[in-house]
């Protein structure tokens, strides 16, 4: 998960460092200080579900008014850091990927003005123009979103994992496992998806430059009469991005759904094993409230991670 945009990380990284612009101690510090957000806000995560398990069983079962008004104030203090943690750790990871992306552009822009003709003549300015824009823009969006959805992800998804083991191991045996087949089966697509958005760039490319050039000289290619090969050409090129894009999107459609089919999945699970386990009398009432609420929130980062991996892999020729 996320493989070309750490390794894109790491290469901008050592640039920026060796020009000055980044240190590895900055970066270090600033990640650790995320980090600490990351887990106070899936600390409280986790412990959400198991107070309305407990204002279930301990509070409204025992008919305790006591336990109700403590739990539900206790309850309403880890919603409260949850939803402020989140905020400081994404406005974090917001901030520094700016500066981020704001340096990778400046030092871009400045070795383009340091460039001789022999580059010039192998890299047109239009190429270069929506790298410094379009491309970049594109990365900056990516790395603003995809970083800290990978990290605060992955973190809340071990989190929900690990104690599903623990308070349910059969439960949470098989949601590991479906979960899992679910990534696998998103691996296998996720390389058909490569298969197709490296050729489709390539042609985004030429088509860019071709017709950029074309309205350069439109006004001799009108006086040679060369309009209506032009034309063909151009209209040839279209119609073939349009085509690999349908296919793209395709693709990339089916990701989606598989992923979502993990919350009918999930959910279905825990009915279907729960509900016996309260009938049998091995769980309450409230660990069954509970364990819907992890399946639940356990969707969220699993579905997070699938649609950052989709557009990382629909965006990987840019990591190149």
């Amino acid at each position: 998960m996320g493989g070309e945009v750490v390794k894109y990380w790491i290469k901008c990284l050592k640039i920026l460092h060796h020009s000055g612009r980044i240190s590895y101690g900055t970066f270090c510090g600033i990640q650790i200080k995320c980090l600490i957000w990351v887990i106070i806000s899936t600390g409280s995560t986790v412990l959400f579900p198991s107070l309305v398990s407990l204002i279930i069983d301990q509070g409204i079962g025992r008919e305790n008014s006591y336990y109700i008004f403590n739990l539900s104030l206790l309850l309403g203090i880890t919603g409260i850091i949850m939803i402020f943690s989140k905020y400081i750790y994404q406005m974090n990871f917001f901030k520094f990927s700016q500066r981020f992306v704001l340096e990778l552009k400046e030092l871009f822009f400045q070795n383009l003005l340091k460039t001789n003709i022999n580059f010039w003549s192998k890299h047109s300015a239009g190429d270069m123009f929506k790298i410094l824009e379009d491309d970049i823009a594109t990365i900056q969006n990516m790395i603003t979103r995809s970083i800290s959805t990978i990290v605060s992800n992955i973190v809340m998804l071990v989190a929900i994992i690990s104690f599903l083991l623990y308070i349910q191991p059969a439960i949470g045996i098989i949601l590991v496992t479906t979960t899992l087949l679910i990534i696998f089966i998103q691996h296998i697509l996720g390389k058909k998806l490569e298969v197709i958005v490296y050729p489709l760039r390539d042609k985004v490319g030429k088509f860019s430059t071709f017709t950029n050039e074309s309205l350069n000289n439109i006004i001799n290619i009108e006086m040679t009469g060369a309009s209506k090969s032009f034309f063909k050409a151009y209209s040839k090129k279209n119609r073939d991005i349009i085509k690999d894009a349908i296919k793209q999107l395709r693709l990339i459609t089916t990701i989606q759904s598989v992923i979502s089919s993990y919350s009918i999945c999930s959910l279905f699970i825990v009915m279907i094993i729960g509900a016996q386990e309260v009938i049998k009398g091995n769980m309450s009432i409230g660990n069954l409230v509970s364990l819907t609420m992890y399946t639940q929130w356990m969707l969220g980062p699993v579905l997070a991670l699938g649609n950052a991996y989709t557009e990382i892999k629909s965006n990987s020729p840019l990591f190149k």
